[in-house]
């Protein structure tokens, strides 16, 4: 009898170890196996930490009605917001949210002497220009930033006053180069007349032209949008400015006895009918109004599908963008990830790249036009989402890297540690016994891994790319020699 219950609970512990091995190899090692194997960037730079401290009217036991105010602080990490290269490639310049443009020399990974000013509000792409403004105290929150300056960023002289923000025009991007360019943004909110739709906007884009001190066009295309989050960045730019570029499906519709196209999000759409699959996509420029028919090769693609996160090539001969809902691909929340590439001037659509459970939301070609980079979060296991840097080839589609330093047993030790939080997390009782649980899912991961990617920038060569990561960090990696 003794002898029978060993033997069962032998056998007991070893399918728990069965069972245990393979949970640790199907959703543990095999995705760790998948993932790029660690590589050192040329350069890293780390931003530091800075406290800040503000004053608040705080109750306390002794003052439930305090009258003067107590000062607290916290520590921020501070993040580069932009990145830049200078045109000649020897510098990498940073913006941060606390009123600096940090400054690299990129062949000796050398700090330089910082651009200091609290007012500085946009960099160039391409690093020449950066542009302040003056705060001014109004009731009209839209007039607030005034006396908008743009500056040269290798001696810091002031090139030309900007025309100021207004209620109606926004300073969006500085396009540089030899004859630059300033962007403005205008939208209104409009009010849906059929009750089975939400609000939308009406939106403007301005180009201000610095040369010559004077507005391309005072009266650009309106773009009205139903249904539609304007926080989606959705507009790709050109470096000539003649072009705001953003890609819309369209779909047929019978009417009565005739059949009309539409165009979701940008022509209105009266009581849709969510069953309809898209039959074409449109290439809209939104300063003049003119369109580009482009095919559309999905054949269950739900009504809710989009593209965002746009880019333009150098040429203006590539339109990248990522798909926001594809049956053919993985979603969660209505997110795909996958990147679409057209070819503008064949009108084609050259190739597809999907990603599996990563969804780019910056898209960047190299100057040259033979490479995309793109980043954005990894939802493959962490909750909040990992930073990845991929780079793919422009002709084909194909991946050529994918930047990482998390080493293979980071990898693990971070999906170990993230699996079994996430499992205990389904039980009440032990979310009530710890209420701390969801904090420590949301942790930073494990070293190597510098979280989600903020900004990226090409050299003018296109022989390297830099980053910018949550962490603080900005890292520099090599794409070609």
């Amino acid at each position: 009898m003794r002898n029978k219950i060993i033997k069962i609970i032998g056998y007991c512990c070893l399918l728990c170890i069965v069972v245990i091995g393979w949970i640790f190899v199907s959703n543990i090692l095999l995705p760790a196996l998948a993932q790029p194997r660690a590589t050192k960037p040329l350069l890293v730079f780390h931003m530091p930490s800075k406290r800040i401290f503000h004053s608040v009217l705080r109750p306390t036991p002794e003052q439930p009605h305090p009258t003067k105010p107590i000062t607290i602080s916290h520590v921020v990490q501070q993040e580069v917001g932009s990145l830049a290269f200078t045109p000649d490639g020897k510098q990498l310049l940073g913006r941060i949210y606390l009123g600096q443009i940090k400054r690299w020399d990129v062949s000796s990974g050398k700090e330089l002497t910082p651009i200091q000013s609290s007012r500085i509000k946009l960099v160039s792409d391409d690093g020449q220009f950066y542009v302040t403004y003056d705060f001014i105290k109004n009731q009209d929150i839209n007039q607030r930033d005034a006396n908008q300056r743009l500056h040269r960023t290798s001696d810091q002289s002031i090139v030309a006053l900007l025309p100021n923000n207004t209620k109606d025009k926004h300073l969006i991007k500085i396009i540089g180069g030899t004859h630059p360019f300033a962007i403005y943004y205008s939208s209104e909110k409009t009010v849906d007349k059929f009750p089975t739709r939400s609000l939308g906007i009406k939106r403007r884009y301005y180009v201000w032209d610095i040369q010559t001190k004077q507005f391309i066009s005072t009266t650009p295309h309106t773009t009205t949008l139903y249904d539609f989050e304007e926080y989606i960045p959705d507009v790709a730019y050109s470096d000539d400015g003649l072009k705001v570029l953003s890609l819309w499906p369209t779909y047929t519709r019978t009417n009565g006895n005739k059949t009309i196209t539409v165009t979701k999000n940008f022509i209105h759409w009266s009581y849709p009918d969510y069953h309809q699959e898209p039959k074409g996509a449109l290439l809209l420029n939104e300063l003049n109004g003119n369109t580009i028919t482009l095919p559309f090769p999905e054949k269950t693609a739900s009504f809710w599908f989009g593209w965002n996160s746009p880019a333009l090539s150098k040429n203006q001969k590539y339109y990248a963008t990522v798909s926001t809902n594809d049956s053919v691909g993985w979603a969660q929340n209505g997110i795909d990830g996958t990147i679409w590439c057209y070819d503008l001037g064949l009108r084609s659509l050259k190739w597809k790249y999907y990603g599996d459970k990563q969804f780019p939301s910056l898209l960047l070609f190299s100057p040259d036009g033979t490479m995309l980079a793109f980043s954005g979060y990894d939802n493959n296991y962490r909750t909040n989402g990992a930073g990845f840097l991929n780079v793919v080839d422009v002709k084909t589609g194909k991946l050529l890297h994918r930047f990482t330093e998390q080493t293979l047993s980071e990898q693990i030790r971070d999906r170990t540690r993230i699996y079994a939080l996430q499992k205990l997390w389904h039980y009440s009782i032990i979310r009530e016994r710890f209420p701390r649980l969801s904090q420590a899912m949301q942790s930073p991961p494990a070293p190597g891994n510098s979280g989600p990617i903020k900004a990226l920038s090409w050299s003018p060569n296109s022989k390297t790319l830099a980053a910018s990561y949550k962490d603080g960090s900005v890292k520099v990696w090599r794409v070609k020699g």
